[in-house]
């Protein structure tokens, strides 16, 4: 599949599988179709990681909350909530704290640590996580997680997309 770069809807397709919605900074995605699809392709392998639907979402909040993305940080929040997951840990999260639930604890203190370190975790690091039951699989999937939600933290910079809802058949938020 390539589409041309005004031909958006395979990719907004692709967005409602996986979202159940489009999010809003599609329109900037797409301009690129190879970063479109890097991005979706990106999130379609990570469905099969180890990473549970849940741990993957915490981790995108987190991630959005240390990259400052207002936009990607209310849409993980929203999405976390119809998750089931605790609120006080989402609160923590976006405000940069260390959530209570000691999985979520360790998995959101890899992904910072990641960003801090720039990917450099050491020997002590990398026990720590394991205490935890975070192995590498998982390491390298929050790795991969951190990749994808840069491009959406960082579009979504560019774009400076506001907070909210379009109707219509491919709902946006």
């Amino acid at each position: 599949m390539n589409p041309g770069a005004d031909d958006a809807s395979p990719f907004e397709d692709r967005a409602s599988d996986l979202f159940g919605f489009v999010p809003a900074f599609f329109d900037e995605l797409t301009r690129s179709p190879a970063v479109a699809n890097a991005y979706l392709s990106a999130l379609e392998a990570l469905k099969y990681g180890v990473l549970t639907d849940g741990e993957r979402n915490i981790i995108m909040l987190a991630v959005s909350a240390a990259n400052d993305s207002t936009y990607c940080v209310e849409l993980h929040r929203s999405l976390a909530r119809e998750g089931d997951a605790d609120v006080q840990d989402l609160n923590l999260i976006t405000m940069r704290q260390l959530p209570n639930d000691m999985r979520l604890q360790a998995l959101t203190k890899a992904a910072w640590q990641l960003l801090e370190k720039r990917g450099r975790l050491d020997a002590n690091d990398l026990n720590y996580f394991s205490g935890y039951g975070v192995e590498r699989r998982q390491i390298n999937e929050v790795i991969a997680i951190i990749g994808v939600k840069t491009i959406a933290n960082y579009i979504q910079h560019i774009r400076e997309i506001e907070i909210g809802n379009r109707g219509g058949n491919g709902t946006t938020r």
